[in-house]
């Protein structure tokens, strides 16, 4: 759960509220796994929430790790399918930190697809990575570590809708 107010006040009255719904709702909020004093900057599950820039970054211990994943990847001239289905893992759970992310591993999954199914689903057959997925390697192993994403986006200043209508296409 993560809660929100203007002022520190208003934080602490949600914790308090919050704990009271939890607890009449006969769960328990584990005081070990839960922050109840309000704070401007939180670490959870391997990333930085920061309410003041209102970003969501990567620790520097898992951007650093995928970093490293990337550049072994990259190395490697014949990597497993398990190795390079570890390191698509450790990207798409990356994705909330990463702005531009889940534009860069659509080839990584292509490729461990297409041996997968050329070797009977077996993850410790060899891929050998095309030069698409090397450059979404590149990209990960280039940007991890400064990449951030924001918490919240403006409205849209303009909307367009499209009919993919049996009549034709169109857009608005």
């Amino acid at each position: 759960m993560y809660l929100q107010g203007k002022t520190y006040r208003e934080c602490v009255d949600n914790v308090i509220d919050s704990v009271q719904v939890v607890d009449s709702l006969g769960f328990v909020a584990h005081p070990d796994k839960s922050t109840f004093i309000p704070s401007q900057r939180l670490e959870f599950l391997g990333f930085i929430l920061n309410s003041v820039q209102m970003t969501i970054r990567l620790t520097p211990e898992k951007a650093t790790g995928l970093q490293t994943a990337c550049n072994i990847l990259l190395t490697d001239p014949s990597p497993t399918i398990r190795d390079l289905a570890r390191v698509i893992g450790k990207i798409v759970s990356s994705f909330p930190a990463v702005c531009y992310g889940p534009l860069y591993y659509r080839a990584l999954e292509r490729n461990k697809l297409t041996a997968l199914q050329a070797n009977r689903w077996n993850f410790e057959k060899k891929v050998v990575l095309s030069p698409q997925a090397l450059e979404d390697l590149t990209w990960w192993a280039n940007n991890v570590i400064d990449s951030y994403n924001v918490l919240t986006r403006e409205s849209p200043n303009h909307m367009l809708t499209t009919d993919a209508s049996m009549d034709g296409w169109g857009a608005v």
